[in-house]
């Protein structure tokens, strides 16, 4: 098991169709000592995929997922600032920037610049009702040829949380 997986990460993964080929990973961690605050990493997409939406659609599904289910306040990331494909597509579900911060991901490697980014609640509830009104199909739960599911524990088979196709 990797160290960073943790018995508080829920790992979602978005499979093509009912077939076991993965399309999109990602994580959502409470944070320590909260509650109602979450932390999303390890967020990837199939390198042949990106640039159709699937990104932002995996990320809008675990954001319902935090806000709709776990009754998350906020929701965290850090993001290399070179990662613009990325950081666009957190922006597309909502997220803002909040600040910048320096991490060494290894004890003997450099220290590297990284932005923070974050969705509250309020937002996240504000954008949803904007894209009721604008008549938006459901939640972003919706693109054929896949399903989220997630993992209790990350050592476990992950179980389906959803049937609907992502």
């Amino acid at each position: 098991m990797h160290k960073w997986l943790t018995p508080s990460t829920t790992a979602f993964v978005a499979l093509q169709g009912r077939t076991s080929i993965p399309l999109a990973y990602g994580e959502l961690n409470r944070v320590s000592g909260s509650t109602d605050r979450f932390w999303l990493g390890h967020v990837l997409v199939r390198p042949e995929l990106r640039r159709a939406g699937l990104g932002t659609r995996f990320v809008g599904a675990m954001m319902s997922e935090a806000f709709l289910e776990r009754h998350a306040s906020k929701v965290e990331l850090i993001v290399f600032p070179e990662n613009e494909s990325a950081i666009r597509c957190y922006r597309r579900v909502g997220f803002r920037l909040a600040g910048s911060e320096v991490h060494r991901f290894r004890e003997d490697g450099p220290a590297e610049r990284m932005l923070r980014l974050e969705l509250t609640r309020k937002r996240f509830a504000a954008l949803a009702s904007v894209r009721i009104r604008q008549g938006e199909v459901g939640v972003p739960l919706e693109l054929s040829g896949s399903t989220a599911i997630a993992a209790k524990t990350p050592s476990t088979k992950p179980p389906k949380i959803c049937d609907t196709p992502l």
